[in-house]
């Protein structure tokens, strides 16, 4: 069970960047649904709830504020996300988010990253990016098939390992 962490108004295309109160309003309504959500399924037999902030680009900091929240409250939930897919996506991650240095580094900065995290791709990472995932306890997780298919690359395996990042 999962829900991702976008306005209920929206079309599942949260690119609102600059939303003002309509955002904010809708991010509250969002936000009770999923704490209501978390409450009534995870855990439930055999069901796990994860958090999802589809990935930066589309988030606004108040979604990952609130994510980061969600996952601080319920820290038996996954958090599953995006991160180091390709090039163009990262050098817009860190555009929007400059301060934390690097893509792993906003959603640490927004407390998403640790061992019941699961963030797709991880092809383009930098030496800060496997430590902070290797000290977060962070899990790597790759699909060789769409990252070929998408032309991302490939996942770096044996450098995961040797960082002693969980995948």
């Amino acid at each position: 069970v999962g829900a991702i962490l976008y306005p209920l108004s929206s079309d599942r295309r949260c690119y609102w960047r600059d939303g003002g109160v309509m955002l904010l309003s809708a991010l509250i309504l969002t936000a009770l649904c999923l704490w209501g959500l978390i409450e009534r399924w995870h855990g439930r037999g055999r069901q796990l709830y994860a958090i999802t902030p589809r990935f930066v680009v589309t988030s606004t900091p108040e979604q990952m504020e609130a994510a980061g929240r969600l996952a601080a409250e319920h820290p038996d939930c996954h958090v599953q996300t995006h991160i180091n897919e390709n090039r163009a996506e990262i050098a817009l991650a860190n555009e929007l988010y400059p301060a934390p240095g690097d893509y792993a580094g906003i959603y640490q900065h927004y407390g998403l990253l640790g061992p019941r995290s699961l963030l797709g791709h991880c092809i383009h990472m930098t030496d800060r990016e496997w430590r902070r995932f290797a000290e977060t306890g962070s899990v790597a997780v790759f699909r060789p098939t769409s990252n070929l298919f998408l032309g991302s690359g490939l996942f770096d395996w044996a450098r995961a390992r040797a960082e002693g990042v969980p995948v």
